[in-house]
């Protein structure tokens, strides 16, 4: 049993030393990736006001145009000279509008893209982190190493006897060490 808490507890600490070394990795990944998404986030923010501009300026130039083809249509009802330019400048002003409001979806979807992307790539990066570490766990194996008498030099020799007892919990407790030495 004394075999198997020493290999358990040598497993813990391998662990431990593993999650500190991961969360350290991972911290800057997620640094990265938290100051990256920031950065979307305010871009897609910024396209959503000029989305709301581009769609205020469509609605202002459609009742211009609509203003301007029933003026228009009053002035040739009136047999009255009117100037056609003026409403087929409204129509192109309205169409270019229209254009700039479509171009900015456009702008917004693909920001939005981006931010799925980033959020992807963060959470393959978290996996991939997790997996190096995790083989880096399951590459534990034990090493044999055998010693032979010339390789041995004894430079001094020493005697440890530590004395254990059972307390009245059933604990075992280090009674006291006792340590004698000898030096050649």
């Amino acid at each position: 049993a004394d075999e198997h808490d020493t290999e358990d507890e040598f497993l813990d600490k391998c662990r431990e030393k593993i999650e500190s070394l991961s969360a350290a990795e991972i911290e800057k990944v997620k640094k990265t990736h938290e100051a990256q998404l920031d950065k979307l986030e305010a871009k897609l923010k910024k396209l959503n006001v000029n989305l709301e501009e581009k769609q205020s300026q469509v609605k202002q130039r459609g009742v211009q145009t609509v203003a301007a083809a029933g003026e228009l249509i009053l002035s040739l009802v009136q047999k009255r000279k009117k100037s056609v330019s003026s409403s087929l400048t409204k129509v192109s002003q309205t169409s270019t509008a229209k254009k700039a409001q479509e171009k900015v979806e456009l702008d917004i979807e693909a920001v939005t893209e981006q931010i799925q992307t980033a959020i992807d790539d963060y959470e393959a990066k978290l996996e991939e982190i997790r997996n190096k570490w995790d083989a880096v766990l399951d590459q534990n194996k034990e090493v044999r190493i055998t010693v032979a008498k010339k390789d041995i030099f004894v430079d001094a020799f020493g005697i440890c006897w530590q004395p254990y007892y059972t307390n009245s919990n059933g604990k075992l407790v280090k009674a006291f060490v006792f340590v004698s030495c000898c030096h050649n």
